[in-house]
Order: C-alpha cells, then structure tokens, then sequence
C-alpha cells in the first residue's frame, strides 16, 4: 500500500547540525509507523540561503506548499514556535490530521514501535474520545488510494457478516466495502451511526453532531 505523507514541523534551533540530527531521528521513527517522512528542514537548507530575504520567503513558500501536501502533520520536539504555530493552523485550515510527538512519547514508541497512528488515538481517547473496535482514528487504512468511506456502526446480530453481537465499529471501506455495509444494514445486521466521506485521508462528515 502506498505511504500516507507525513509533514514533520518542530521548533529547531539555529544549529544547522542539531537540526539535522533531530529531524533524521523524527523521520526514522514516522518511517518505522507506515508513512513516508517530509521534513524540509533536511534539504532545504542545502541550497538556500536563509539569509538573504528572497530565498528565505521562498523556503517558507515551499515547506507550506509540502505541507499542503501531506496527509498528516507531526508535531515533534519541545515547545511551539512561531513557525509551529503557523504549521497547525494551515493543517487546521486545510483539514490535516495533526499529532504530537514529545520526547516522551518518542522514546516510548521506540521502545514499543508504537505508530503515529497509535499514538494518536490514546491521545483522543485521553480527550475523551470513544474507543471503537476495528480500525484505529489513524489506521493506514484511512489513507488508501481506493478508500471512500468511513462508518462507525453497532452490529445488532450474531449472523453479521463483521463483528460481534454488542460491539461499537470503526471501518474506513472502499465504495464496494461501503454497498456491502448498506447491504448489511438492510438486513438488520448492524446500524450504521455515523459516516463520513474520505478523500485522500480527508474526513467529511454528513453532519457536525455524528459520532467521531
């Protein structure tokens, strides 16, 4: 399955070298979840001269335009800066998913190979979020090329072709996956009590109050 694109934002220092190792470490431990890392903080500063105004403009226009881009925004380091700040408001702005990555949690999930996505989702239920059987908040899944659904059902029998009798479900389908789902819901086997159209990673959901 094609990687999910990661943007990694952090408040990096004035060293060059410092920079570079922090953001070589971040990188590894997004590859290691299943996505693929962009942190222009790596390869911007070999050709740019972040001195001289101009350039200095287009580095921010061309990490924004990355950003853009991606399906995900991880929030790495200590503390938020101006350029931090502005990072999650553009992913606030175009819909991104943004996640945190403290040292904490970063030396926590190399220790247990804990994925962003994994990460993310104790974070929600930390916030008070349900937890769902199925797929996690952050599954892979979310960001396939062929998926464009995403349900969040109770299974009502115990002939469901998914699940068990009781049980609150998270799927994200894809259009057939989906048809199957209404199918199921015809004959009673579930309810489907929320839904949202996924794009590209992308949440819309029907209706603000449904379940997330």
């Amino acid at each position: 399955m094609k990687r999910p694109l990661a943007y990694i934002t952090a408040p990096w220092s004035n060293s060059q070298y410092e920079n570079a190792k922090n953001a070589t470490a971040y990188c590894r431990q997004v590859y290691d979840a299943g996505y693929s890392p962009i942190c222009p903080v790596l390869f911007l500063p070999t050709f740019l001269k972040d001195e001289i105004p101009q350039e200095h403009k287009d580095g921010l226009d061309m990490a924004r335009d990355y950003l853009r881009r991606s399906h995900v925004l991880v929030v790495c380091g200590h503390g938020i800066d101006e350029i931090v700040k502005n990072d999650i408001a553009t992913a606030e702005r175009l819909r991104i998913t943004a996640t945190t990555l403290d040292a904490g949690k970063e030396a926590h999930a190399m220790l247990e190979r804990k994925t962003v996505g994994q990460l993310m989702e104790e974070m929600r239920l930390k916030a008070g979020a349900q937890n769902y059987h199925g797929h996690e908040y952050m599954d892979l899944e979310r960001f396939a090329e062929d998926t464009r659904h995403m349900i969040i059902f109770d299974v009502l029998t115990d002939d469901s072709p998914v699940g068990w009798k009781g049980e609150r479900t998270r799927l994200f389908l894809t259009e057939a996956g989906y048809q199957k789902s209404l199918e199921n819901q015809e004959k009673g086997h579930i309810k489907i009590l929320s839904h949202a159209k996924v794009r590209q990673g992308h949440l819309y959901y029907d209706r603000s109050d449904q379940l997330r």
